[in-house]
């Protein structure tokens, strides 16, 4: 295998694991406020595999953007970035 091969591969080998990394870590649970039309975070982390194959029922988080408690389940419910 020559230098630049090298150079790719290891380049290659580097963005593999980072995508992998970013498909294991958790992120925040969001719910969209529809009185405002903005979402909100639930408290609730996940990670992708987790929360794609997952089944969330009855969510309830209290609003900061309108005060009021709103319920949702996987339809409302999106994963943040």
């Amino acid at each position: 295998m020559g230098k630049g091969q090298r150079i790719k591969a290891e380049r290659r080998s580097k963005r593999e694991a980072q995508i992998r990394k970013r498909a294991t870590e958790a992120a925040q649970i969001l719910m969209e406020c529809p009185v405002a039309g903005k979402f909100f975070p639930t408290g609730i982390y996940a990670d992708p595999v987790s929360f794609n194959g997952g089944t969330f029922n009855n969510v309830n988080a209290p609003c900061p953007h309108c005060g009021a408690k709103h319920s949702g389940s996987d339809a409302e419910l999106v994963l943040a970035n």
